[in-house]
């Protein structure tokens, strides 16, 4: 974990990422899970569809609980000179990008996002494989974050 800890404290991303994970993680399980509990219960009898039913709702509430730790590992954080973002539960990420080396920052909104009121965060650098995006971000908290990167960034070129 030291590798990971960097000393700072870290702003969550919106609670509405939980929701937008969970429709996703359900959309993609739920059919899987029918067909498996009608196959069940089809082909060894009702008492195994029943056992397929049950582990199906195992398996939703499993999917519910990695939803929140997912969202429990994002975090950012706006230091002087640097962005840092945290993120993943097996394979984590620790990304830290130097404001100076930012050419600018962007604001992406799908149609799910607006109806739930929350945008991403992309920040761009010369460099093709930055990946400083932050989810899910609460529109007024999305457009402080984009200005306050943006004011800092000002007159710093090249790290400097």
């Amino acid at each position: 974990m030291p590798l990971f800890d960097v000393g700072v404290e870290y702003q969550p991303i919106a609670p509405q990422a939980q929701l937008v994970w969970t429709m996703a993680a359900v959309g993609i399980a739920t059919p899987c899970l029918l067909v498996l509990v009608a196959v069940l219960a089809a082909e060894v009898g009702p008492a195994a569809g029943a056992i397929g039913f049950v582990l199906s709702v195992a398996i939703l509430a499993f999917l519910r609980r990695l939803v929140v730790r997912r969202y429990r590992s994002w975090g950012y954080h706006i230091g002087d000179d640097e962005l840092v973002l945290r993120r993943g539960l097996l394979l984590r990420r620790l990304t830290i990008v130097p404001i100076g080396r930012m050419q600018f920052v962007d604001i992406q909104q799908g149609p799910l996002d607006r109806l739930l009121g929350v945008a991403n965060v992309q920040l761009h650098t010369a460099a093709a494989a930055s990946d400083a995006k932050i989810p899910m971000l609460a529109m007024d908290v999305a457009g402080r974050v984009r200005d306050e990167l943006t004011a800092r960034g000002a007159g710093r070129s090249g790290g400097t």
